[in-house]
């Protein structure tokens, strides 16, 4: 987990660099692996400002080349500083399309590991889907889309006149995606963080589709403040099943799919939906261990300083014989995966400790204050994606 990774990406303009680089940080991040994204563009606006066109990316213009190569390597610069200082895994999202700036790359990362993450796509809907997030980047965000249509087909061009794909004879480490993961051709990468990165990537799909996340509907133990256990819903709690299915059925028009836990109070609030249904124990709640179905009173009175040790650190605090947050990230991980697999809307009924791992994720919320969010019963939270993070909106039922 120590050992410093450099990830270049590799790739036209439109074809996911960002939206996987912004991606693939969150979950790093999440996982506990420290992350960032250095974007040249980013660095581009901050130092040029204002708005460059298309022109500017004209590889034939010596001024404009010089000036771009610079600000490539200023922020070059910038990623090796942070990485040796704080980091563990850095990505440069770039195009860095042609051999040179990669040959430059690898000598200016020496002795720090690199890889090169290619992508390539052929796909006329995801380079659609693509451009569309990009026309609602910074440099097209205030734009006439007719307008910025135009100019960035005219940047894409500049750029697909010397682009070349990476090859063995460039002597580098690399992983390149074809239509996001269509086909994974992967040279020389091995270890525990680029094992992670290739099981991410090979599920990463381009999802413009929203998450929903709910806990249960209140059941009996939530009235008898119980933890654990495996109880059924209170009146409540059932009112609260009739509810959501009739909100997620009048919101989502595409078929869609459900994940529960293998819990009574998961499934029966979703036992209306017709549509289909996954269970898994990757979705039930933390452990109580020695504590299950007991109320926080008698633990208060019969475990003291289960109360106390729990209160001073709940993030690494794991119940005898139960878990702590930092397990169910270890556990949801592997959901998380499966998650990314999809391309529909998805609905996610689980527990109160779960949804705010899963919110630790989504959110990108430091591990720490995944404790103390607040998670309230009956009450659906929409994740609308971007291209860079997740749009969160509550409604209460």
């Amino acid at each position: 987990m120590d050992e410093k990774l450099i990830i270049v990406m590799v790739g036209l303009p439109a074809r996911g660099k960002s939206y996987t680089s912004n991606n693939l940080c969150r979950y790093l991040n999440w996982c506990g692996v420290n992350c960032k994204v250095f974007n040249s563009g980013d660095y581009r606006r901050k130092i040029m400002g204002g708005f460059q066109d298309a022109s500017f990316f004209d590889f034939d213009n010596d001024s404009n080349y010089r000036i771009k190569e610079q600000i490539s390597k200023i922020c070059f610069e910038e990623l090796l500083k942070w990485i040796d200082k704080d980091g563990v895994v850095a990505i440069f999202d770039s195009t860095n399309s042609n051999v040179e700036r990669r040959i430059y790359l690898k000598n200016k990362s020496k002795p720090r590991n690199i890889i090169f993450l290619e992508l390539i796509t052929d796909d006329e809907v995801i380079i659609k889907k693509n451009l569309n997030l990009k026309l609602i980047s910074p440099d097209y965000i205030d734009k006439d889309p007719k307008y910025a249509l135009e100019d960035f087909n005219k940047r894409h061009e500049f750029y697909s006149r010397q682009y070349a794909t990476i090859e063995d004879s460039e002597d580098v480490k690399y992983i390149k995606i074809k239509n996001f993961t269509e086909k994974l051709v992967i040279r020389r990468v091995f270890g525990i963080n680029e094992s992670l990165i290739i099981s991410y990537l090979m599920n990463l799909r381009l999802n413009s589709y929203p998450i929903y996340l709910s806990r249960h509907g209140e059941s009996i133990n939530n009235v008898n403040k119980v933890i654990g256990g495996d109880c059924l819903l209170s009146e409540n709690g059932n009112n609260y099943a009739i509810k959501i299915h009739d909100f997620i059925t009048t919101e989502i028009k595409e078929d869609f799919i459900i994940f529960t836990s293998c819990l009574k109070r998961t499934k029966k609030t979703a036992e209306l939906f017709t549509q289909k249904k996954i269970e898994t124990r990757l979705l039930n709640e933390i452990h109580g261990g020695i504590c299950e179905n007991m109320t926080y009173y008698e633990i208060e009175e019969k475990y003291p300083e289960i109360m106390q040790d729990r209160k001073a650190d709940k993030l690494r605090y794991r119940y005898p014989e139960g878990e702590s947050y930092l397990d169910l990230i270890e556990r949801l991980k592997y959901f998380v995966l499966q998650l990314r697999s999809y391309k529909k809307p998805i609905l996610i009924v689980a527990h109160n400790a779960i949804i705010k791992v899963l919110l630790g994720y989504f959110q990108e919320i430091p591990h720490e204050k995944i404790p103390h969010i607040d998670v309230n019963l009956h009450e659906v939270i929409k994740l609308t994606p971007n291209s860079k993070n997740y749009l969160k909106e509550t409604i209460k039922l």
